[in-house]
């Protein structure tokens, strides 16, 4: 990430576009996160929750997997959908998240994570990415760990089928422990 420094008055000032909407994307971000809060912007940030900004070309669904793919700013990433089964970076979609837009992920912790063949997911289970897709799949070295199942009864409707949540464990950059 470039230093940031002032311009002096004298100066003249023509930043690059990407630039200027990344400064744009950190100042709304900033804004979002404080306005009507009466707080600093420090005191609302989960420590496993990273703000996102969605350059796949497709919208992101709820708890879907993502991969981090590069940093605009600190405290901003760009994700896409894993293009291969061991994407090194991974982050769940806190909500959906439109595509050109910022939303929000978690990149630890346990959190509702998206899965095909739900029915066949247990307790202990080791989850992957699943190219070209939101979803995860059973694999017995994958970087996620499968906590908890979440009921057919509070399973969200719209998924592709054989899909379903399952309470998933994970660590941004490395497998988690049994």
């Amino acid at each position: 990430m470039a230093k940031l420094t002032h311009v002096n008055q004298d100066e003249r000032f023509a930043p690059r576009a990407g630039t200027w909407n990344a400064f744009v994307d950190a100042a709304q971000w900033v804004k979002d996160k404080t306005q009507g809060s009466g707080v600093r912007g420090e005191t609302l940030v989960d420590p496993n929750r990273i703000s996102v900004r969605n350059d796949s070309g497709v919208d992101v669904p709820r708890y879907g997997l993502l991969w981090l793919t590069g940093i605009v700013f600190e405290g901003l990433h760009t994700i896409s959908q894993a293009e291969y089964p061991c994407a090194r970076a991974i982050a769940i979609a806190v909500a959906p998240i439109a595509d050109g837009e910022i939303g929000a992920a978690w990149e630890a912790g346990k959190h509702p994570l998206l899965v095909l063949e739900y029915a066949s997911v247990v307790v202990g289970d080791r989850l992957t990415p699943i190219g070209g897709s939101w979803y995860t799949r059973a694999f017995s070295i994958g970087p996620i760990l499968v906590v908890g199942l979440i009921p057919e009864s509070d399973q969200p409707t719209g998924l592709e089928a054989n899909a379903g949540l399952v309470l998933a464990e994970i660590d941004r950059y490395r497998p988690i422990g049994d």
